[in-house]
Formats: structure tokens, C-alpha cells, sequence
């Protein structure tokens, strides 16, 4: 994918490319025969954005030519500037619609911070192409909700706040010494194939003559065999949760967050004991939602 580059937050000028002021950002997938569409396969990633001609983005781009979706978090590093066809302003949205909001921060030193807020049907976002094909994206029920459910479209991010934002934030979190030590992104070459290397063993198979030798395992082979059966049990569980959380080493703690891991949360459910989702609808979101409903009243209010 290539892009005209108008503004650089972080880093420097791409080398590589051909043409001053572009980059081409190179992912996993597309066709398997470009030169031949109506007789190709098309391989999809999951973790990849779905990108358009035309589209306008803001891209935390890191790792370009080296791995496999040069985006910091897969299709969080993707910022769509989408104008809202009900007030013709370009706004922000993440990969898939939900709309990027404002949210302050207790950290007097940061400006804030960027959520994603409730979902906008768009064409822009269901609608897109991979070679003569076009495709139409359909949201699941299951799939997560917002980051916050409470907030609403209030405090959605226009194309220049997000900008002011953008910066203001590089630089309060940067000194100009790191922003300077930052080196260019390299431009992919689109005529480069992927390329793998070949694994080879560190060393050859034992011959018949030379058996293995099975070393001694005392922090292992030591423990009674009900306790061993127990720990082995246990490092399957956080392998699958680790699994589930995309590589996060925080795992849940309880049956509520491997729920909404899973299916995600009931839209009522924004609050509980402790002031997160607890997987019940009851007092604590109801109160919750009492204090916005006292926040925010009259005519439009709940758009």
C-alpha cells in the first residue's frame, strides 16, 4: 500500500522510495496472482487493515519490510480520517467504525487520551476491494464492544484536534534528543517477493550407536506425580488465555473477563463493585448511567 505522506508525527523521511513524500507499506495478503485476478486466490489476515485507493489515514507504522503488518497493534495502528456524510467534517475512526473520542486523563502532563467510542455505519469502512473483487463487511453480534460504552458520540475526534492532539502528545512524552534518535521507516519495493529462510538443526539426529542421553530433571522429575499433573494443567490454561488475549501477559482473573474476551460485554453492563464490567446489569451501571443521563439532557443529547 502506497501513501503520500502530509505529516509526520514521529520519525523521519522514508528511504526507499522512488518518489519524495511516498512510502509503501507492504502486508501479508492480497491476491496470490496479481498479474492474473480473475484466476487468483485472495489470502485475507486477520490482524491487517483492509485498505482502498483514496483512503486518508493516520498510521503508526513500525517494522515496515520486516514483519508482516508494519502497524503498531495490527488495526489499532490505523486511524481513518472519514468525512461524516451528516455534517461533511473529516473525522476519526478506527478500521472498523467506531468512532475515536476524547477522553481526559488525571496525568497533568499528558494531553489526554484517544478511545474508541460506539460504532457509525459508513460505506467507507463495509465497502472495499481487492482486485476486481469487492467485498462488504458485516459486523458480528459477538463482536467487542467499545472501549467505553458510557460515552457517546460527544467528544469525537475531528481530523485537525486529532492532529493538535497527535503532537501535543508526541511531545510531551518525548524529549527532541529521542524524537532526533528515531530512525526512517525503509520504503518497501512492491516487485520484492516475501522471502523465508530455511530452518536447519542445530545439530543431526543421534546415530544408533549413540542414544540420547536424558538429563536429569530434579525441579521437574522430583515433583509427585498428582502435583505435576496439576501444574502442567495450569501452564494449558494460561497458554490458552494468553491465546485469548492476543499475547498479553496481564491474563483475566475471573469467568467475567474471559467472557467479554470471548463474546464480548452486554451494552448495559459498563460498571460493577469494583468499577468495571462484572458480567451483571444491576445498581452500580444504573448508577452509572443516572449520572450521564444528569450530565447530558434535552434534544440530540443521546446522538
Amino acid at each position: 500500500m502506497t501513501y503520500q505522506i502530509d505529516h509526520i508525527y514521529k520519525g523521519k523521511i522514508p528511504i526507499g522510495s522512488p518518489i519524495p513524500g511516498r512510502v509503501t507499506l507492504r502486508f501479508e495478503g492480497g491476491l496470490s496472482v496479481p498479474d492474473d485476478p480473475n484466476n487468483s486466490r485472495i489470502l485475507r489476515v486477520s490482524f491487517s487493515p483492509l485498505f482502498d485507493v483514496s483512503d486518508r489515514d493516520v498510521l503508526l507504522v513500525k517494522g515496515n519490510t520486516v514483519v508482516l503488518c508494519p502497524l503498531v497493534g495490527g488495526t489499532d495502528g490505523r486511524y481513518r480520517l472519514i468525512t461524516d456524510p451528516n455534517d461533511l467534517i473529516p473525522k476519526v475512526y478506527s478500521e472498523y467504525g467506531q468512532r475515536i473520542v476524547f477522553r481526559p486523563v488525571d496525568d497533568p502532563n499528558l494531553p489526554g487520551s484517544a478511545r474508541r467510542g460506539p460504532y457509525q455505519e459508513l460505506a467507507t469502512v463495509t465497502e472495499f476491494n481487492v482486485g476486481p473483487y469487492g467485498f462488504r463487511r458485516v459486523r458480528s453480534e459477538f463482536q467487542p464492544p467499545p472501549d467505553n460504552p458510557a460515552y457517546s458520540t460527544q467528544g469525537q475526534f475531528t481530523e485537525s484536534e486529532f492532529h493538535a492532539f497527535l503532537a501535543g502528545y508526541v511531545e510531551a512524552v518525548h524529549t527532541p534528543q529521542e524524537l532526533e534518535s528515531v530512525p526512517p521507516i525503509h520504503s518497501a519495493v512492491i516487485t520484492h517477493p516475501f522471502e523465508a529462510h530455511p530452518l536447519t538443526p542445530a545439530t543431526g539426529p543421534p546415530t544408533p550407536d549413540e542414544p540420547p542421553v536424558e538429563m536429569e530433571r530434579p525441579w521437574l522429575d522430583g515433583i509427585p506425580q498428582n502435583e505435576l499433573q496439576a501444574i502442567l494443567e495450569q501452564e494449558d490454561e494460561e497458554t490458552r488465555l494468553l491465546e485469548l488475549t492476543g499475547g498479553n501477559p496481564v491474563l483475566p482473573k475471573s469467568d467475567c473477563e474471559i467472557e467479554r474476551l470471548r463474546f464480548g460485554g452486554a451494552p448495559s453492563d459498563i460498571s460493577g463493585p469494583d468499577g468495571k464490567p462484572d458480567c451483571r446489569t444491576d445498581m452500580f451501571d444504573f448508577a452509572i448511567f443516572s449520572q450521564l443521563w444528569l450530565d447530558c439532557y434535552g434534544p440530540g443529547c443521546g446522538e
